[in-house]
């Protein structure tokens, strides 16, 4: 007998563009790109921390989380395969690189779009002990 749960993180649908930048990242890269990722997610959280220290009502926090979800599927990157390698380069993407549709200094929900799309990909991946704590 077979079991079906129903996956619990799905993708926003609002607004409307959020499944069509997160699959436009989910690409395959190779181990110096993955570095260089890293990088990149570590700079979001420097630049949200300083925006934060100007008066900016982003949730640095929340975004701290975020980068430590992807930090920890890039150190593991390799583990997973081809296709789960996308999902997780379309996650840090999302979060590190793409200017989002909801915008995480005018909004003070700016980064639930990027949590729930981290939460998408470790549920993806069957990592369901470290799923982000949104509001939603």
């Amino acid at each position: 007998m077979v079991i079906f749960s129903r996956k619990k993180h799905k993708l926003p649908t609002y607004p409307k563009t959020i499944k069509k930048i997160f699959n436009e990242y989910c690409v395959n890269i190779d181990n110096e790109k993955v570095e260089s990722l890293k990088e990149r997610v570590l700079k979001e959280v420097e630049e949200a921390k300083k925006r934060a220290e100007n008066g900016s009502i982003l949730d640095v926090a929340l975004g701290e989380e975020i980068a430590n979800r992807c930090i920890y599927l890039l150190d593991h990157y390799n583990l997973f395969s081809p296709d789960q390698q996308k999902l997780i380069v379309g996650a840090v993407c999302y979060f590190a690189i793409s200017d989002d549709p909801i915008s995480e200094e005018i909004f003070a929900s700016g980064y639930d779009d990027d949590a729930a799309v981290v939460n998408y990909v470790l549920e993806k991946l069957d990592i369901t002990d470290m799923f982000i704590e949104t509001t939603e």
